[in-house]
């Protein structure tokens, strides 16, 4: 019984909330556009990154947790921070040329 009392009500309601209401636009791209899936999920990921780049997804991930991360959104602002903590590790121009 005190799992149950150790669980973060409030933090589970957020998550679900968010992740759910990516999975309404997603489906409301499905529904009412003449998009493929493929490209649906190509805009997920594209946004996520745009939304990451611009340091917003990680509010977003700071509020809804996993709610935020695991879908393809979360996908896409990760691979903005690992081309952002690139760039500050290496320089941009060492990004570009990994092999050297």
């Amino acid at each position: 019984m005190d799992f149950l009392q150790s669980i973060d009500w409030m933090q589970l309601l957020r998550c679900f909330v968010v992740g759910g209401a990516i999975c309404i636009v997603g489906q409301i791209l499905i529904d009412k556009t003449k998009l493929t899936p493929a490209r649906i999920l190509v805009v997920f990921v594209t946004v996520g990154a745009i939304l990451g780049g611009l340091g917003i997804y990680k509010y977003v991930i700071d509020f809804a947790g996993c709610g935020a991360t695991v879908p393809l959104t979360g996908f896409g602002a990760n691979l903005a921070k690992g081309a952002i903590d690139a760039v500050k590790e290496s320089g941009l121009l060492r990004c570009f040329y990994w092999w050297c």
